[in-house]
């Protein structure tokens, strides 16, 4: 079959128009899949999305805070069909006069369900991480409950799921009484049950925050990144900690040092996990980089990483911030991130990376780019390559469906186990 046709009758099963932008570089080519997909259009401010995939229902499940007044956000979801069709939205929670923002999601396919965790503003300096699970379907939301509630503030959660053991793993930066700022996790059994927590790393000479996290099953471990800020003068760091399930011993393990460059910033990191090892997304100076993690930790490549999408703003020195990166089976990792451009713009660009050398298997594919600015972005994927990535678009949530096929030689390549009869899927 040839690679147009292959195309052609992937668009046509997933019932999609339209094939707006195609770029192609080296043996990986990144279409995006049909109109912008209005997530969530509402008079209020809508902010920070985040995104899971269902494979068990092949849908994403896209999560945001809306600020309905002064002092008074909620927390939202929506889903959206793997052809970007929108589906129910519901909220998650929500009382007027109380602030719950920052969500963030992970599917769990054994119970066929969702946790989502945010951040709860509970009083003046003390912020607590709540959490509730959510059927696949938002038929049901569970009561929320408490992650952490100690005194001052605990802010900033992701979240990974566990499939082995039926846990969560919920990762935030934490600030002590004292004026320490850490990263600390906490185990969440798929019932919503607390197990253990670990903090992470703290350290009085610098500050830990914006923490990530992915978990591989394969090596039945997490990798845990975050930012490291001197007290100091002196630059940024991305560091890390690779964990076991349990998180024994984590709070000793020495750190993984995943770029440090000589007193410029390092920020914004973002994790994902594939079968034999990890990558680490970050911003340095102003430019995107990711660096290659091995199964056991060890950073792989040159000591600050690679090069993603448009360098230095499309050559005008402008920055890109706001990483993600997701798993992508059958093409390995795809990224996204939000660029500022020229007079003011800010766009969304997404490109596949190699799991396995440092290079980009696309060309940096502009997701959304103009008129309104967009970002602060995530992405999701499907194992055979097909993503949502969901940004903020002026003050609404919105996404775009963006396919990556492997090619070789004009047929498909790659994985078989996620084609069909006709086509890479």
């Amino acid at each position: 079959m040839t690679s147009e046709t292959a195309e052609m009758q992937f668009g046509l099963k997933l019932g999609l128009a339209t094939l707006i932008l195609t770029a192609v570089a080296g043996a990986v080519s990144a279409q995006i899949m049909g109109p912008e997909i209005p997530i969530w259009v509402n008079p209020v401010e809508s902010y920070q999305p985040e995104v899971a995939f269902s494979p068990l229902h092949e849908e994403f499940l896209v999560v945001w805070h809306n600020i309905q007044g002064p002092d008074s956000s909620d927390v939202y979801a929506r889903r959206i069909g793997v052809d970007g069709t929108p589906g129910s939205w519901f909220s998650v929670f929500a009382i007027a006069g109380e602030e719950h923002r920052y969500p963030s999601v992970a599917f769990n396919n054994v119970r066929d369900e969702y946790l989502v965790a945010w951040e709860f503003e509970y009083g003046a300096g003390d912020l607590d991480i709540l959490g509730a699970i959510v059927t696949w379907d938002g038929s049901t939301v569970g009561s929320p409950f408490f992650i952490n509630s100690d005194p001052g503030y605990q802010a900033e959660p992701d979240l990974a799921f566990n499939p082995i053991d039926d846990e969560y793993l919920v990762v935030y930066t934490n600030a002590w009484a004292s004026g320490l700022i850490d990263v600390a996790a906490q185990r969440v059994d798929g019932d919503g049950t607390l197990l253990s927590w670990a903090n992470i790393a703290s350290s009085a000479g610098a500050q830990r925050r914006s923490p990530t996290v992915a978990f591989s099953p394969e090596m039945d471990s997490y990798l845990i990144g975050y930012s490291s800020i001197p007290v100091s003068v002196g630059g940024w760091d991305v560091v890390g900690k690779l964990a076991a399930a349990d998180l024994a011993g984590v709070s000793i393990a020495p750190e993984i040092v995943i770029v440090d460059d000589a007193g410029e910033d390092a920020s914004n990191p973002a994790v994902a996990a594939s079968a034999d090892g990890f990558i680490a997304q970050y911003n340095l100076r102003i430019d995107s980089r990711a660096r290659r993690l091995a199964g056991d930790g060890t950073p792989l490549g040159p000591a600050d990483g690679f090069p993603l999408g448009n360098q230095n703003g499309i050559g005008m020195g402008y920055p890109i911030q706001a990483n993600a990166v997701a798993r992508a089976d059958a093409i390995g990792f795809v990224s996204a991130w939000h660029q500022y451009e020229p007079m003011g713009a800010v766009d969304v660009y997404a490109q596949a990376v190699s799991p396995h050398s440092d290079v980009v298997l696309s060309s940096p594919l502009p997701v959304a780019v103009g008129p309104a600015a967009s970002m602060n972005v995530d992405i999701a994927c499907a194992p055979w390559g097909t993503c949502l990535v969901v940004y903020e678009s002026g003050n609404n949530i919105a996404g775009r469906i963006v396919n990556f096929n492997i090619f070789g030689d004009g047929f498909e390549t790659g994985d078989t186990r996620y084609w069909t009869s006709t086509a890479p899927y």
